[in-house]
C-alpha cells in the first residue's frame, strides 16, 4: 500500500526487493535515504555500483519518479569539472527549445563536450542500468556511453525551464532515461533551482495540470534518473553574485532505446 515503509524505503519503491535492500545496506557499497516519497536516494555510492534488481513482485501502480544517486564523482574528478565549466564562460550559448516558444527557458549550454562526455559518461553508464531497472523503464537501452546525448548547463540569475517531457519532439522520441549531474561553486552560490518532477505525463503546456509531483534538491555532486517521458520543470534559480561561476550548472543527458 502507498505510505507503508519497509526497510526504510516507501511503497514508492516496490520495484526493489527486499533481499537488494539488503544488498545495498549491508556490504558498504550504499545506503538509502529512507522516508523518501516519490523516489528513492542513495546517500553512498563506492568505487563499485550496487547490483540493483527488480523485484518478483509486480509493481505498484505509483512507480518510483527518480533515483537520486548523492557522491557521485570523486572529490577529484568534482573539482576538476567544475574548474573545467568555469573555464569555458564564453563558449557557452543560449539554450533553445525543440519545438517551443520564446521565453519557454532561460539557461545557456554547451552541447557535445568532448571532455565532458570523456569524464562523466563513463560514471553514468556504471549505473544507469540499476536505475532503469528500479524506475521501471522495460525499453531495450543502448547504455553505450558512447551514443549517450550530453550537455553541460548554466542555470543564471533567474534561470529556469518550464514544464516540458524530454521526448515529446520527433527527433527526441528514442529517449527513455534521463539524467542530471549537479555541481557547483559553494552551497551558498545560488538557491531555488529545484527539479519538480510530475507523475502526469505531458503533451502540451496550455493542458498540462499536475498536483502528484516530487522535487528534487539539486544538491552539488549529486546525479538524478528519471523517465525522459514524465513532465518535469526546473524552478527559477537565483544567484545573489550575478556571477557565472555561482550558477546552478549540470550535466544534462539522455539514453535511448534501440
Amino acid at each position: 500500500m502507498v505510505g507503508e515503509q519497509s526497510g526504510g524505503v516507501t511503497a514508492h519503491a516496490i520495484a526493489i526487493d527486499l533481499a537488494t535492500q539488503r544488498l545495498l545496506t549491508n556490504d558498504g557499497l550504499a545506503e538509502i535515504q529512507p522516508g523518501v516519497d516519490h523516489g528513492i536516494i542513495i546517500r553512498r555510492l563506492r568505487k563499485n555500483a550496487p547490483e540493483v534488481s527488480s523485484s518478483n513482485q509486480q509493481p505498484c501502480d505509483r512507480r518510483l519518479l527518480f533515483v537520486q544517486i548523492k557522491q557521485f564523482l570523486s572529490e577529484e574528478k568534482h573539482k576538476t569539472i567544475l574548474a573545467y565549466c568555469r573555464e569555458q564562460e564564453t563558449a557557452f550559448v543560449a539554450a533553445q527549445v525543440t519545438g517551443g516558444p520564446d521565453g519557454y527557458r532561460r539557461a545557456m549550454t554547451i552541447k557535445d563536450d568532448t571532455f565532458i562526455q570523456s569524464y562523466v559518461l563513463p560514471e553514468v553508464s556504471r549505473v544507469a542500468p540499476d536505475a532503469a531497472t528500479v524506475l521501471y523503464i522495460r525499453e531495450n537501452l543502448i547504455f553505450d556511453h558512447g551514443s549517450f546525448e550530453c550537455r553541460m548547463t548554466a542555470h543564471q540569475d533567474r534561470g529556469f525551464f518550464l514544464v516540458h517531457s524530454d521526448n515529446g519532439s520527433p527527433g527526441t522520441a528514442k529517449r527513455c532515461l534521463s539524467f542530471v549531474y549537479y555541481f557547483r561553486a559553494k552551497k551558498s552560490s545560488f538557491y531555488g533551482g529545484e527539479l519538480r518532477i510530475y507523475r502526469s505525463p505531458f503533451e502540451r503546456r496550455s493542458t498540462f495540470f499536475g498536483d502528484d509531483y516530487a522535487l528534487v534538491y539539486p544538491e552539488d555532486n549529486s546525479i538524478v534518473f528519471f523517465p525522459s517521458s514524465v513532465a518535469h520543470e526546473v524552478l527559477p534559480t537565483y544567484v545573489p553574485s550575478k556571477l557565472f561561476h555561482d550558477s546552478r550548472f549540470t550535466v544534462n543527458g539522455w539514453i535511448q532505446s534501440v
